[in-house]
């Protein structure tokens, strides 16, 4: 089935089953990059089981993925992974993704959202500063291989 089904995007939290989905996925969406999340730590990311990693998917098809990492009394969120399957950029998705992270904040009363994305990222940098996100800092060698990063950080809604 082709990832770009015009079916709606639907939201389910990640479960133990979604593994191996999950690590392939990451290796699709993430092949440039040098540093992945393993099939060990999206087991363990899985089974936190507080719904900070959802899987959206159309037609059956997984499109993206959001993971999100907070400590609980803590003030934040940290946007710790988002990824939108190649065929399916541009169509929302990530988005949707982000959304979901905003009502999670709004639901756990986090104050403040937080993200780090290649400074070379365009795209996703745009998207970001859409949703409210502005640069903070910037992280020499963040991503190796001289790549760079950017903090992003806003306050949350509500």
């Amino acid at each position: 089935m082709d990832p770009v089904s015009r079916d709606p995007v639907r939201l389910r939290a990640a479960g133990p089953d979604d593994v191996a989905s999950l690590a392939a996925f990451e290796e699709l969406v993430f092949a440039d990059e040098p540093n992945r999340i393993s099939a060990r730590q999206w087991r363990y990311l899985v089974a936190r089981g507080d719904d900070a990693t959802v899987i959206a998917e159309a037609g059956g098809e997984m499109l993206g993925v959001l993971v999100l990492s907070f400590r609980t009394g803590g003030r934040g969120l940290r946007i710790y992974s988002l990824g939108v399957h190649p065929r399916a950029r541009r169509r929302g998705v990530a988005r949707v993704l982000l959304e979901y992270a905003e009502r999670f904040a709004e639901r756990h009363r986090l104050q403040v959202m937080r993200l780090e994305v290649r400074a070379d990222n365009r795209a996703a940098i745009e998207l970001y500063r859409a949703f409210g996100f502005l640069p903070v800092a910037r992280l020499a060698n963040y991503y190796g291989l001289r790549e760079d990063g950017l903090r992003m950080e806003r306050g949350a809604v509500g």
